[in-house]
Order: C-alpha cells, then structure tokens, then sequence
C-alpha cells in the first residue's frame, strides 16, 4: 500500500470516527430526559453529566499527546470508542446515577481520544502540506452524520424506546469506531518507512504545494524551555478565549433567543443554523489557512465573531432573522479545535505537535466548564445577555490582538532566536553521532 493511499485511508477514518463521536455526545442529549426521568435524579443533576464529560475531556487532553508516544494509535481509538458506548449502555440501564457519573467521565476520555484532536494529529503526521484543509474537513463530515442521524435518533428511540435504543446505539456506534480504528487508523509514515503526503494542484501550466505558506519551523529546545515562550502562551491562551466567548452563547441559546421573542420552532430553526454554519465556516477555516496563512484567517474569524457578539444590543430587536445571524456567525470561534494542526504545528513543528496540541485542548476544555456558570449567573443578576456577549466580544478582541502581535513574523524569529543555541547543539550532537 503507497503512503498516499494509507495517509488518506487514515485521515478519513478519523472524520468518520470525530462524526460518530460528536453523534454519541448529541445522543446523550437527546436521550437525557429519558434517563433522569429513570433514574428519578432532577434535571440540574442529569445535566451535571455534561460537566463530568468536560472535566474527563480535559484530563484527556493532558496526556494524549504522550500516551500516543507509547500506544498505537488504532489501540487508542479502539479504547475510545468502547469507552463511550459504554455510556450511552449505562444511561439506559443503570439507574445508579453515581455509576452514569463515573461513565461520564470516562466517556469524555474516550471521546476525546476518538475526536479533533487526535485527527489533527494523524494529519500532522501523515500530510506535509494542506493541513488546515484536511483538519477542518472533519468538521464538514461531523456536522453531516449529525444533522441526519440526530433526527433518526429521535425516531429509533421513540420506535424502540429508550432502554433497547441506548443499548443497541451503544453497541453499534462503538463497534463502528472500532472497525474503522482496526482497520484504517495508523501510526506515523515513519514508523513504516513511508513519507509524509505532499498535496500539489495545477494552476495552468504550473504546479503549486497546497498549503506551501504554512511551512514549519521545527523547533529544537525540550518542550519544559518552550513553556517559558510567549508565544506558546499566546497560542494556548487564544483557544481558551474564543472557546470561552462560543460557549457563553452556546450553553445558553435557547434563553438567549427566547429573550429576543423567538418561540419554541423559531428557536429550533436558529438551533439547526449552528450545525449547518459549522459545516461551512470550520472547513472553510482551514482552507483559508492553507491558502491566506493561519494568523489572517483567524484575524478576520475573530473579528467577525466580536461584532457579532457586540451587535446583539441591534440584532436582538430583528426577530428571527437576527437569532439566525447570530446562531450562523457564532461557529466563527468554533476553529478553536484546530489550533494544534493549523496553527500551533508550523511555529513549533511536527515532533511537538501531538503535546501541544493536547494542551491547547485542554485549554478549550477548561473554558468549556466555567463559561456556562459564569454567563448564567451575570444573566441572574441583570436580567440580559447583553453584558455576556459583550465580554463573549471582548474575549475575540483579544485574540485578534494576541494573533496580531503574539503571531507576527517578528515573534517567531525571536522564537527562532532563542532556538538556536539547542540547534547548534542538536546538530553537534547528530555529527558526533555520525
């Protein structure tokens, strides 16, 4: 098998597996009321499965980056996939709610094993050019598997009923995980000899490297040195903002809509743009990055998302048209996830990619547990979510300014600089060696 073929096999076994996964996570949902009503626990302690799943994503995201040093990478979307079938079989069987809680958390361990991060790892590694393109695609695939198969889901359980349907939906979509995680999953070109893929298109008579101005600087200093590098901090402090200001709105939608009059259907028509703008912006996210450079595109991303978060004072007076322009332009933060592939892989390079991309996860992971407390009790104490999604604008704003500065060609040649000392020595080491 060519390594063009294996690479490719790869990265679409991992859109599909991030689909599944996303698909189990909107199946917890769909099936809570189900299980709280089982169990007899209230709604405020079925939701808590929510912020379980969060901490064991964030737990995730600190060592997945080392655990793929150690584990083949088709053994960890085997324990992934397993790990949240297993959830969605509890939720509709155990009415123990301590036992769910513990599931919970492991399931957000393996949802974050099967999820983005670890397919932009596997596009890190197998692709020399196009990354943001194929990262962000994955994007595209989730939202199509969910915006079919969420929809059957409620049928299947109301046709079958809840218990028989977690159990069978358990089954199938872990075994699905697992089949593609066997089969076409795999570890690095290197550890088989192969390259890594190196995307070209024609332009006439010319032939161009897609994703050639993203080129990656491999840095040499240990991974304990790069932490005392702004521009590290820059890059993982961006996703924490951007992650925090989407899920301000997000995890508070439907009041947030239903302040600006929207009914129970209009706010289902504006729930149903989120899923349909991620399915354009995300993909179009990484495209642009291969072709404009990262740090522009999430310029302009960050910028959109901050007078969208800025102008509901205006759009919330439009009715419905304004809920669906604020539900479109939110996903302009969801990019977040592709930092480790998109951004974070060309300043520090392939080698460190998988750490911090983890880390820059985790990041994402924290922002997604405190921002729903944090906009739900300024909504209590003044009545609007006027001032949330101000400070939602204010968090894009200093991304652009972080990405504007803290990204600039001039941090990384200081980057650049202070690597240069562990380079000498690496290329000492490797001529010694010789």
């Amino acid at each position: 098998m060519s390594n063009t073929v294996k690479g490719w096999l790869c990265a679409i076994a991992g859109m599909v597996t991030m689909g599944v996964s996303h698909l189990c996570y909107s199946i917890i949902i769909i099936l809570m009321a189900s299980m709280v009503a089982a169990v007899g626990c209230s709604a405020a302690e079925g939701a808590l499965i929510f912020s379980i799943t969060a901490i064991g994503s964030l737990v995730a995201s600190l060592f997945i980056g080392s655990l793929l040093k150690v584990l083949k990478t088709k053994y960890v979307y085997v324990i992934g996939g397993i790990l949240q079938g297993a959830l969605l079989v509890t939720m509709g069987h155990s009415t123990n709610l301590m036992l769910v809680y513990v599931m919970a958390f492991l399931f957000g361990i393996g949802n974050k094993f099967c999820g983005a991060m670890t397919h932009q790892i596997n596009v890190t590694n197998w692709f020399a050019s196009g990354r943001g393109t194929i990262s962000s695609m994955g994007t595209l695939v989730s939202g199509l598997i969910n915006a079919i198969m969420a929809t059957v889901t409620g049928v299947l359980s109301s046709m079958f009923g809840y218990q028989t349907y977690s159990l069978i939906a358990g089954f199938v979509l872990a075994g699905i995980i697992v089949v593609l995680g066997l089969l076409f999953v795999c570890d690095a070109p290197e550890k088989y000899g192969m390259q890594q893929i190196v995307l070209k298109e024609k332009e006439g008579k010319k032939t161009r490297t897609i994703g050639a101005d993203s080129k990656v600087y491999e840095t040499a200093m240990p991974i304990s040195k790069l932490l005392r590098q702004p521009l590290l901090w820059a890059v993982l402090v961006c996703p924490f903002l951007m992650q925090f200001a989407c899920t301000i709105y997000y995890s508070n939608q439907s009041l947030v809509l239903g302040s600006m009059g929207l009914d129970v259907v209009q706010i289902s028509y504006c729930v149903s743009i989120v899923s349909i703008s991620q399915m354009i912006l995300v993909p179009l996210f990484g495209v642009l990055s291969d072709v404009i450079s990262a740090r522009k595109t999430l310029i302009i991303y960050c910028v959109v998302g901050a007078a969208n978060m800025f102008l509901f004072s205006l759009t919330s007076q439009m009715g419905l048209i304004g809920g669906m322009i604020i539900a479109f332009f939110y996903n302009a933060g969801m990019v977040n996830l592709y930092f480790g592939a998109v951004v974070a892989t060309p300043l520090f390079g392939v080698n460190k990619s998988a750490t911090i991309t983890g880390w820059c996860n985790a990041s994402v992971s924290v922002a997604a547990m405190i921002a729903p407390v944090f906009a739900a009790g300024l909504y209590g104490a003044t009545g609007s979510f006027v001032l949330p999604l101000a400070i939602a604008g204010c968090c894009f704003t200093v991304v652009v300014i972080l990405a504007a500065i803290g990204m600039s060609s001039k941090a990384r040649k200081h980057l650049e600089a202070a690597d240069k000392p562990y380079k000498e020595a690496e290329a000492i080491a490797e001529a010694v060696a010789a």
